[in-house]
């Protein structure tokens, strides 16, 4: 088929999309001044015009300025192939949207009348489509070029084009009909298809015209999911022979389309043809087998007639409502199991947005990355009533295996490779929808958005996006065991009167502005952290309240280290004013450390059993004392802003409200809520006594791989402070100073040496491994970073083969024996094979060991 015949072929069929997204006036009527919810008008074209072109379309600008009414858009369209066209609407204002169905090689239009709007898009596709600029079955043309701003897209893979609410915007669609005879494709099949069932295409035409066709044949594009056996070349048996019997050589195998040529089509002429064909074995339950048949005339210079046939795929799965994704999946891509999973989450999530196999489906994803590149508005939207599960491990595992902190399930806004987040919305969350077990990162925009819908958001890290953590407009929003750190703007920002904003068990720190900002709406917030916002020292708080709707519910929180106040309250619409119920809480650290805890608000006149620096404790039931953490940065007891954990014997211990009940609630690690007489303050419950260690540098709750690298790093160093340096700097080498790091120097020697080494890998008492009683630490964690049994059981080094009293690094090499320097070369190989970031420090380190082995030996 020619170029030309081609371009016949793909531009014959239109469909117009006309999106004004510029702000009209609010007296704009529809045209034809429709009140219904869509219209259609057929109108039919002369198909014998000398004139092949002609207007078929004209939309004036809808704006309230006489100028601006005169822009205008004009649609020609080829009146020598189309026969009639129905134009479909909704009118302004309306919430409901509007559906059609479009196939391979259909065309739609998007305009409006302002220069810059047309930048937003007001419909989605579901299929697949590209720009088409150059069609010349539909000619675009406007009386402003500068004002008016269109673009045609040409479908290359069929699905519905929906489009949405119009607000103050118009939206038409034209759909064009241009069958010149009756032709008509059906399936033998009453419901649905399975895996490999077998069943008949018959195509009909009817030539009911006063014209003849000459050179006629009939197309048939058949689905990818079916197969035509009669088509392929195979071998029998005859005898003792193995016969070659050809395919159908109508059959196109690798076109996979079936030809049937019919010739001349006389007025009044009738027929048939049909096809058998087989569903293959794995296909998509739910999915729609697409057939396309054809009449042309002509030797296929003309395309006289079109019909489609979309059948179900039957939901043969065993169970509908669960879907599988895995990045690294090798099977079908059909998401029926972990090993058919789908590779792509925005195919799973389209599945669960269309198919009718399940009312509410759920999605399982194991660990990887995955980017929204392939869906519409590069968002992974979640359809209403969907649940959504990271944290499986690859290859995939029960649902009780799964472990999002070990599986790290990845949502990200980065595509193209070069760290600038590319997608506005990572997540736009529907109707009772649940994101779970997922790290949501990099966005433009909004990590999560919702707007007028209710959602939940569990197990998720949401962090490093240059926009807000979690968005959610007019719904109900829980927020449960998620930590939202390092986000630009807010961590989570949540509106809408009568709605509530619920957060349990949850950790928002480091945003850069607001850790929550609530407007209008009733936060309800309990057993959380909320420290370090406002990191652009903007004066933003860790909580904002404004004008709440009901009185907000604060209970068992530790807010600290916010570089503004810890909370502040503004009601100036509710008589009286809604004051949070603030009970159990920690607000302490705040406001540079020791300005005003509170903005708005009397802690005597609406706090209970809180622990806030400089309140007036009298006639009340709050504290102003040092809460007392686990983890401390300075003599004041600022708490390190990694840990806010309580010390063993705080403050805060067992000093919470009484009269509260606390039933089916835990605390920050999940432990019980109560532990002791009364339930502590703050978000931490203290339960068991080993709760810190001196050498837990990073304030994790574990000694493991990054004290041993900050101490790799340190290797050899010496302190520059050393009294007893030589005092002729000439025998003074600078080389040795640099990395100095006094933490490191464990045996306080001034030099940082094998014997810092030994103390930090000691078990009695133990350090190496040391884990705190709060640490819930899957076991796999510590096998990953532990040395081997032999290095393990020979690192409590003997007196007689190490000194712990000497000073100098050379004194302390000249007294290890080769057994104990094998035993430590056999744990940094150990160390080395669990791929640190600081690699070459530990090689260092390696070396000058393996020199004094060597050095040993030779004496030995």
């Amino acid at each position: 088929m020619s170029a030309q015949k081609a371009a016949r072929k793909s531009c014959i069929l239109l469909c117009v999309l006309v999106a004004v997204v510029s702000s009209i006036s609010m007296g704009v009527v529809e045209p034809n001044d429709i009140v219904t919810m869509a219209y259609s008008t057929s109108v039919m074209v002369n198909e014998a015009s000398q004139n092949c072109w002609g207007e078929a379309f004209r939309r004036n600008s809808t704006d309230n300025t006489a100028y601006e009414q005169a822009q205008q858009l004009i649609v020609e369209l080829d009146e020598c192939q189309i026969v009639a066209y129905d134009v479909n609407s909704i009118p302004q204002y309306s919430s409901t949207p509007v559906y059609i169905d479009l196939e391979v090689d259909d065309l739609f239009l998007e305009w409006d009348e302002n220069d810059g709007d047309h930048l937003s898009k007001t419909f989605t596709f579901d299929g697949g489509y590209v720009e088409d600029s150059n069609c010349e079955y539909a000619r675009v043309t406007v009386t402003d070029e500068d004002v008016l701003k269109w673009t045609l897209y040409r479908v290359t893979e069929s699905g519905t084009l929906r489009i949405t609410g119009t607000g103050t915007n118009e939206h038409d669609a034209i759909h064009l009909q241009r069958n010149y005879l009756d032709f008509t494709k059906v399936a033998d099949v009453n419901e649905c298809v399975s895996p490999l069932d077998t069943f008949e295409y018959q195509i009909c035409y009817n030539n009911d015209t006063i014209f003849t066709y000459d050179n006629a044949f009939i197309i048939d594009w058949l689905p990818d999911d079916v197969e035509y056996p009669a088509g392929q070349d195979t071998y029998v048996v005859d005898g003792n022979d193995l016969v070659f019997v050809a395919g159908d050589s109508n059959y196109n195998e690798e076109e996979h389309y079936y030809v049937w040529e019919i010739g001349t089509i006389s007025p009044d002429d009738a027929n048939c043809v049909s096809i058998e064909v087989q569903v293959k074995e794995y296909v998509e339950p739910g999915s729609i087998l697409h057939n396309v048949a054809e009449l042309w005339a002509d030797d296929g210079d003309y395309l006289i007639a079109r019909d489609v046939n979309d059948l179900t795929i039957c939901c043969w799965d065993e169970d509908p409502n669960i879907l599988y994704v895995d990045e690294k999946a090798k099977g079908y891509n059909i998401g029926t199991s972990w090993i058919n999973a789908y590779t792509d989450l925005a195919d799973a999530l389209e599945r669960a947005t269309y198919s009718k196999c399940s009312e509410n489906f759920i999605i399982y994803v194991a660990q990887g990355t995955y980017d929204p590149n392939e869906t519409e508005d590069n968002s992974f939207v979640l359809p209403d009533g969907c649940s959504v599960y990271g944290g499986f491990k690859t290859g995939g595992c029960s649902f009780e295996d799964r472990n999002p902190k070990k599986y790290k399930t990845v949502l990200t806004g980065l595509i193209d490779g070069n760290n600038i987040p590319d997608v506005d919305i990572i997540v736009t969350m529907g109707d009772e929808t649940l994101l779970d077990g997922f790290t949501v990162t990099q966005s433009d925009t909004y990590a999560i958005y919702g707007n007028e819908i209710d959602c939940s958001i569990e197990n998720c890290m949401i962090t490093q996006n240059l926009g807000y953590g979690i968005r959610v407009i007019n719904g109900d929003l829980l927020v449960k065991w998620c930590q939202i750190k390092s986000n630009e703007f807010y961590g989570v920002r949540h509106s809408g009167d009568g709605y509530n904003l619920i957060i349990e068990n949850s950790q928002i720190l480091r945003n850069r502005q607001y850790g929550i900002h609530c407007l209008q709406s009733t936060p309800i917030i309990k057993n959380s952290v909320i420290s370090e916002s406002d990191l652009a020292n903007e004066g933003l708080q860790g909580i904002r309240i404004l004008n709440p709707w009901d009185n907000p519910v604060l209970h068992n929180n530790t807010i600290a280290n916010n570089k503004a106040e810890g909370i502040s309250f503004v009601d100036s619409v509710n008589t009286p004013k809604k004051y949070p119920d603030l009970q159990n809480c920690i607000i302490y650290y705040n406001n540079k450390g020791g300005g005003n805890q509170l903005a708005g608000l009397n802690a005597d006149e609406v706090a209970n059993f809180c622990c806030i620096q400089d309140c007036n404790t009298l006639n009340t039931n709050n504290f102003n004392h040092i809460p007392e953490f686990a983890y401390v940065i300075d003599p004041n007891g600022t708490p390190d802003p990694n840990n806010y954990h309580l010390a063993a014997d705080s403050f805060c211990k067992d000093l919470g409200n009484p009269s509260l009940t606390y039933t089916s609630q835990v605390d920050m690690d999940d432990d019980n809520r109560v532990s002791g007489n009364y339930v502590d303050i703050g978000a931490d419950e203290v339960d068991c006594e080993d709760v810190h260690h001196d050498l837990d540098w990073n304030a994790d709750g574990i000694v493991n791989m990054y004290e041993f690298s900050v101490l790799s790093a340190a290797w050899l160093s010496r302190d520059p402070n050393d009294p007893t340096l030589p005092t002729d700097p000439n025998f003074i080498d600078p080389n040795d100073f640099i990395g100095w790091n006094p933490k490191c120097d464990l045996h306080e020697d001034y030099t940082i040496d094998i014997s810092d080494l030994m103390v930090l890998c000691e078990d009695d008492p133990e350090t190496w491994l040391w884990v705190a009683c709060w640490k819930d630490i899957d076991s796999t964690v510590i096998e990953s970073t532990q040395m081997s049994s032999m290095a393990m059981n020979s690192l409590f080094f003997s007196a007689d083969a190490f000194s712990l009293e000497t000073t100098a690094i050379e004194e302390v090499e000249s007294e290890v024996s080769s057994d104990t320097v094998i035993q430590i070369l056999l744990f940094l190989d150990d160390v080395i094979a669990d791929e640190p970031d600081n690699v070459a420090d530990i090689q260092d380190m390696r070396a000058v060991l393996m020199d004094e082995l060597k050095a040993i030996l030779s004496e030995e």
